[in-house]
């Protein structure tokens, strides 16, 4: 008994002298003064809510911005129900099983069609798995591309037609003249075309 009253003794002195958490709180004037100073800030605001000042305040003072918030959860409600009747699109969704069914078969397409392609079924399947395929492709890339840079660097026909204006011009020109000849033939067929037979 007399230990315990001595540890008693130790533990009231150690909170007397100030030390510890609850020395602190008891003997700590600046702990204090934060602590009424709080009391004293939550006060303003309770008293700021009953004035009816600030966000909350106005939701409790003013009937205008409740009327608003409950007209809000009201028709938050009402979308609820509409969802829960199946309305909507993703009331449909939810309920309607045949949409539900359409997007189980369309993503068990795409899982076949993956499968598809590590089997290597199909153009696509054939393109990621058969190397003949595959070099064939690349081969038919690399011509193409091997003509494209042929006709930038204005080579061959096409190229020169491309690059170079005066062939493009000289060509205009003469569709130009062969459409002109065409159209006088058309007109006065007699004047082109006539024909001196001979008899020997």
């Amino acid at each position: 008994m007399d230990a315990l009253l001595k540890r008693l003794d130790r533990i009231v002195a150690f909170v007397e002298s100030g030390q510890g958490s609850i020395g602190k709180l008891i003997y700590d004037t600046t702990l204090y003064a934060r602590l009424n100073a709080t009391l004293n800030e939550f006060q303003t605001v309770v008293s700021d809510v009953s004035q009816g000042k600030g966000s909350i305040g106005k939701l409790v003072a003013s009937d205008e911005l409740y009327n608003k918030a409950s007209a809000s959860v009201d028709q938050l409600n009402r979308i609820l129900d509409d969802i829960q009747q199946g309305k909507g699109s993703f009331g449909k969704f939810l309920k309607d099983p045949t949409l539900y069914d359409n997007a189980n078969q369309t993503v068990a397409n795409v899982h076949q069609m993956i499968e598809d392609l590590n089997s290597g079924k199909g153009a696509l399947g054939k393109l990621t798995r058969d190397q003949a395929f595959a070099a064939k492709l690349e081969n038919t890339m690399d011509r193409i591309s091997a003509i494209t840079e042929a006709l930038q660097a204005g080579q061959g026909t096409m190229g020169m037609l491309l690059k170079n204006p005066s062939v493009y011009q000289n060509s205009d020109q003469m569709l130009t003249e062969t459409r002109a000849l065409v159209k006088a033939i058309r007109e006065n067929p007699k004047r082109y075309l006539t024909f001196r037979v001979k008899v020997f």
